[in-house]
């Protein structure tokens, strides 16, 4: 299928045309059997240079079709036109789970919203079928027929957390990368919040203990919990250094010298604003909650070179 050169600087369209060239590599090595690795790998260099449009590709089906005009819904600006693609695109594929959660944002009601997003779990657990739930646990996001149910299962699990069921929406994160454990969704950065905020540390350890990274989301809840063992030390202090060089804008939020995002944003760079809003999103209500954390992390910013100078 053709398509329009698009503008990739548009966080909605880079997101849709990574989801589309997903898709159409999916459904171009389908019912495709290679007899080796060596047969296989020579099939893929035949592939260079080349793009989909000048490649044979399998008959779309009303699944694909579904599919396609949910990507191009993602595209589009306006929530009403997103509601009727949605909507065409259940009328082509009632399994598309993908559809469901787009009227899930044009919800009038959080208990519409709620049923959609159920309704969008229900219909990707068709779609995948009951067989990689048992075989394929651990490669889930490999499959690539079962993206729009995790998808639509992180998004339930937001809800419910908004509708104070946070046990529940813990168990779905849990369970989703329990299937996917490399985690390419980045649950696990809305996870340690959520585990934080009921006051699970030895959970929030044990996740960031399994995730060894220096990124911004990591340090800050690292620090966190630091603080809540240790109070104001050495060791916490050091790391909320590291906080803070990874990211030297969140503590402007944390301690309301921004004000608090209306929106949070598409995607982001590391060390940006648009990174500090998304870590305010998933750890601003923990650092807010544990006793004395904001006014340590005040205290210390101000004494750092990055807060001397915005004074």
């Amino acid at each position: 299928m053709k398509h329009k050169p698009k503008d990739l600087s548009d966080p909605r369209v880079l997101r849709a045309e990574a989801a589309r060239t997903s898709e159409e590599f999916d459904r171009l090595m389908r019912g495709k059997q290679f007899e080796s690795k060596a047969e296989l790998e020579e099939y893929m260099r035949s592939l260079v240079g080349k793009s989909f449009d000048e490649l044979p590709m399998p008959e779309l089906t009303p699944r694909d079709k579904a599919q396609d005009l949910v990507y191009d819904a993602w595209e589009e600006k306006s929530g009403r036109r997103r509601a009727e693609m949605a909507r065409k695109a259940l009328e082509l594929w009632s399994d598309c789970a993908d559809a469901y959660c787009l009227l899930a944002e044009t919800a009038k009601s959080m208990a519409e919203e709620r049923r959609l997003l159920e309704a969008a779990v229900a219909a990707g657990e068709r779609a995948v079928g009951p067989e990689p739930f048992r075989e394929d646990v651990g490669r889930f996001w490999g499959i690539h027929a079962t993206r729009p149910y995790m998808r639509a299962r992180f998004l339930l699990a937001g809800l419910l957390w908004d509708q104070d069921e946070r046990e529940a929406a813990i168990k779905h994160a849990r369970e989703l990368m329990r299937l996917n454990p490399n985690d390419n969704q980045g649950i696990r950065y809305t996870l340690v919040g959520w585990l934080l905020q009921v006051g699970n540390d030895r959970g929030a350890i044990a996740l960031l203990d399994r995730f060894d990274e220096v990124t911004a989301g990591w340090l800050y809840a690292r620090a966190l919990l630091e603080f809540r063992t240790w109070g104001d030390s050495d060791r916490t202090r050091e790391t909320l250094a590291s906080a803070f060089r990874s990211n030297d804008i969140l503590p402007e939020y944390l301690i309301a010298l921004r004000p608090e995002p209306e929106a949070l944003p598409d995607c982001f760079s590391r060390g940006t604003d648009d990174e500090a809003m998304l870590v305010l999103g998933d750890l601003g209500e923990a650092w807010q909650a544990t006793k004395g954390a904001l006014d340590w992390l005040r205290d210390r910013w101000l004494s750092s070179d990055t807060g001397k100078r915005g004074r």
